[in-house]
């Protein structure tokens, strides 16, 4: 049986209520990786192990025909730029909209991935 890597936007969800900038750091990462691995799995690079597996699942989604994941790898991308931030930039403070806004777009991903 396979982890469920949806169940990290549950996490990131109850990280932010707890209202702190290293929860909402966390709850950020949470959910990019939420739908990264999700939808890395989904799209046949769940054995890719190379160093470049964010930019070039991005970039493969945001160059198809379809507008749908078109939709997921501009958002994915918006997603990991605010991950970037949040994992690596202790000089940019990190709040409650910013956590608030990447949860969002990691369910607005979800229901693309649904459809």
């Amino acid at each position: 049986m396979s982890f469920d890597w949806g169940k990290f936007l549950e996490v990131a969800e109850k990280l932010n209520q707890q209202k702190s900038e290293e929860t909402f750091r966390t709850a950020i990462s949470r959910a990019y990786y939420s739908v990264f691995c999700t939808i890395r799995n989904l799209k046949g690079f769940k054995d890719y192990k190379q160093r470049d597996i964010h930019s070039k699942l991005i970039e493969t989604l945001k160059n198809s025909h379809s507008n749908s994941d078109n939709f997921i790898g501009t958002t994915l991308d918006q997603l990991r730029r605010e991950r970037n931030i949040a994992d690596y930039n202790e000089d940019k403070t990190v709040n409650e909209m910013m956590s608030q806004k990447c949860i969002y777009m990691a369910q607005e991903i979800f229901k693309f991935i649904k459809k």
